[in-house]
């Protein structure tokens, strides 16, 4: 899995892209500013493209080893979900930021 800055296509300059170097899922950022709106903010998935050539297009790639995701709730502070894992153990460094049960396995 690489995370990609900055991926431009034709038309639009993605601020991010996920890929696995056959689809390329292109993501930007929620730029309404109403308070009570639940995704001011975040990221929010834009395009979903078949492309092989995405690394080239971006700024800067990086490889990820594990890709986590988390409840919108407040509330919900540790990532409680595994989306993509590439067979190795997870590092004690980000021991404090996911869910007890990713340790108790």
């Amino acid at each position: 899995m690489a995370i990609l800055e900055n991926l431009a296509t034709r038309t639009f300059t993605y601020q991010i892209g996920m890929t696995d170097l056959a689809i390329v899922l292109c993501l930007d950022k929620d730029t309404v500013t109403d308070a009570r709106n639940p995704l001011a903010g975040l990221y929010y998935s834009k395009s979903l493209r078949v492309d092989e050539k995405s690394i080239e297009k971006s700024e800067t790639a990086e490889f990820a080893n594990f890709v986590f995701a988390k409840g919108l709730s407040l509330q919900e502070s540790k990532y409680d979900e595994l989306l993509f894992g590439d067979g190795s153990e997870l590092p004690v460094t980000i021991q404090d930021l996911v869910d007890e049960s990713f340790w108790t396995k």
